[in-house]
């Protein structure tokens, strides 16, 4: 299986405080941004894995009737060629003008049309993007850390009590399926 090879891992993320409740509905219930509505982090779109892509195109028709658009106006047209990415690729979601979000964002409502078809449907992990899937780790040239641009209000932004596990504690299924972590770290 295909990972992505992490040599350093920023020690911030051993101190930020995890999704207690798991990674999406914790982002389903985070009242971030400026405006107070939450899903922050969907109003700047995101890369998406070649191989996300592929499997996004494997269930095309499935994904094209929830989101009511063709697949291919979800993307911008070029590919970021960096091999830091699931199938050595990524491409950007286009940003939705009418909402300012990424094209799978719900719109008026909060979350994700694709995370929700993805459980609905039993559909592959995969076909969601990796940085969905970790938000708010990121990585870059064997790096993982923690986004810089998180605004303040944001639920991941929380440091870590006595009592708390760490994100990379409760993002662990996440992490292990995407990279391939240096044997002296343990999750």
């Amino acid at each position: 299986m295909n990972k992505i090879i992490i040599k350093k891992i920023s020690p911030r993320l051993f101190k930020l405080r995890g999704f207690d409740q798991g990674s999406f509905n914790n982002c389903y219930n985070c009242p971030c941004g400026e405006d107070k509505k939450g899903d922050d982090c969907c109003r700047r779109g995101i890369f998406v894995d070649k191989e996300t892509y592929g499997l996004m195109h494997k269930y095309k028709k499935l994904i094209e009737k929830k989101i009511k658009i063709p697949l291919e106006n979800c993307f911008v047209k070029e590919w970021k060629h960096d091999p830091e990415f699931l199938g050595g690729d990524g491409i950007a979601t286009a940003i939705n003008p009418k909402t300012d979000f990424c094209m799978f964002h719900n719109g008026k409502r909060k979350g994700c049309k694709l995370i929700a078809l993805v459980f609905k449907h039993k559909l592959p992990i995969r076909t969601i993007p990796s940085a969905c899937r970790l938000y708010p780790i990121d990585w870059n040239k064997g790096r993982m850390f923690v986004k810089k641009n998180i605004r303040k209000g944001c639920y991941c932004r929380q440091k870590k009590g006595p009592k708390d596990k760490s994100i990379l504690e409760t993002h662990r299924k996440e992490i292990n399926d995407i990279f391939k972590l240096p044997k002296n770290i343990k999750l």
